[in-house]
């Protein structure tokens, strides 16, 4: 089963108006995602308005996702 914050950042990326090569090399690095864990962790390359939007769609503030996103990068650098 698909993590559901992956729709949630394809959704973003759809609305921010990006083109389709860009959203689709950004989805190619969720491949073999199992969890929504490793799914946010991976979104951290999402803009301050991407961001904002994330938070609206999982309930998180922009402020908690952005602690979330300065943690995941010292523990997991290489996502």
């Amino acid at each position: 089963m698909t993590p559901s914050i992956i729709a949630d950042i394809r959704d973003i990326l759809e609305q921010k108006g990006l083109d389709d090569h860009y959203i689709n090399q950004k989805m190619h690095g969720f491949e073999g995602v199992k969890t929504n864990f490793e799914a946010l962790a991976l979104a951290r390359f999402l803009d301050s308005e991407g961001r904002s939007m994330l938070a609206q769609k999982t309930g998180f503030t922009k402020h908690e996702l952005n602690g979330f996103f300065e943690v995941a990068t010292r523990f997991f650098p290489r996502l």
